[in-house]
């Protein structure tokens, strides 16, 4: 591997890694590129918005092509760690891919430290398509991030009383 930043998070699901069956499913494990890897926030900072934006979309074309020419019994997964420096500039793709992917057994998922980072113009789709949303908690606006996940006050108090036990979870 390159170097890059959380490379010891990411050889975690190598053949090797303790979470090597994760998304293998009794597959030869193996395989070549199980997982690929692009620092989303470096390509993105690049000083040619035109080719850093080219880039990512040919990324998610990339992704596109292998979830529609797998087998049907496969999976795929595609994980965007720091997700907001890819959903402005590729909001159309993103939201077709999220509808998409679930119906050709794929996964998109799009890690972001607040759900504001996922709405863009106002339009919630990239949340209300998720199948499972995870909450550290809730966001600083409060207001719009329960309007934004459709959540009441019990939820709110339920996310909140969420905590850590360290070395468990």
């Amino acid at each position: 591997f390159p170097k890059f930043p959380r490379k010891e998070h990411l050889l975690r699901f190598s053949k090797k890694g303790m979470y090597k069956h994760i998304f293998s499913q009794g597959l030869d494990e193996e395989k070549e590129n199980r997982i690929q890897y692009a620092n989303i926030k470096q390509i993105s900072s690049a000083t040619n918005a035109a080719v850093s934006k080219a880039i990512t979309a040919s990324m998610f074309a990339d992704f596109w092509v292998k979830v529609e020419t797998k087998p049907k019994e496969e999976s795929i997964t595609f994980i965007v760690d720091e997700a907001p420096n890819v959903v402005t500039t590729n909001f159309k793709s993103l939201t077709y891919q999220t509808t998409q992917t679930r119906k050709e057994n794929g996964s998109l998922i799009l890690v972001s430290q607040k759900t504001e980072q996922l709405v863009v113009g106002g339009t919630t789709t990239l949340l209300s398509n998720a199948g499972t949303n995870i909450f550290l908690g809730p966001d600083d606006k409060l207001e719009e991030f329960k309007a934004a996940l459709q959540l009441d006050s019990n939820n709110i108090d339920e996310i909140r009383r969420l905590q850590m036990k360290p070395g468990e979870y």
